[in-house]
């Protein structure tokens, strides 16, 4: 294939999510360790990668490991909406509401300021973050 290794792990990250947005969590969780796998192979991880990593994860029924990645986000910008967002989604992946609104507040607080940073990563997902903030905001 002529697909670069970070291409690849893309590439599988959309099917997963593709499928898991289909409903058919059968095939969404054959591919995430795929995914996961593929995404191990690359020499860095940005704050892109480490987002798509955790959603894979949850997928996978690992929000711990969510939870790992947005950490390591968060330590390097602590207002990085892919930290928030992944407790967020890790917390309902867990059962744990409480956990998930109160990452969600973090969300909605950090979103304008983060958004006018103009991160570079937050290009791919642009419409899927305000989606998301419109959705814990209640619009």
């Amino acid at each position: 294939s002529q697909m670069t290794p970070r291409q690849a792990a893309e590439r599988l990250f959309d099917r997963v999510m593709s499928d898991r947005e289909r409903g058919q969590l059968d095939s969404a969780s054959f591919f995430a360790p795929m995914a996961l796998r593929a995404y191990g192979m690359l020499d860095s991880l940005d704050p892109l990668a480490r987002f798509d990593i955790g959603l894979l994860e949850i997928v996978a029924g690992n929000p711990a490991s969510a939870d790992a990645q947005a950490d390591t986000i968060a330590r390097a910008v602590p207002t990085h909406l892919y930290a928030s967002m992944l407790h967020a989604e890790a917390a309902n992946a867990r059962g744990d509401a409480a956990a998930a609104k109160r990452a969600g507040a973090v969300y909605l607080r950090d979103y304008d300021a983060e958004m006018a940073a103009g991160r570079p990563e937050y290009q791919s997902h642009a419409p899927w973050l305000k989606s998301y903030r419109d959705s814990i905001a209640g619009k």
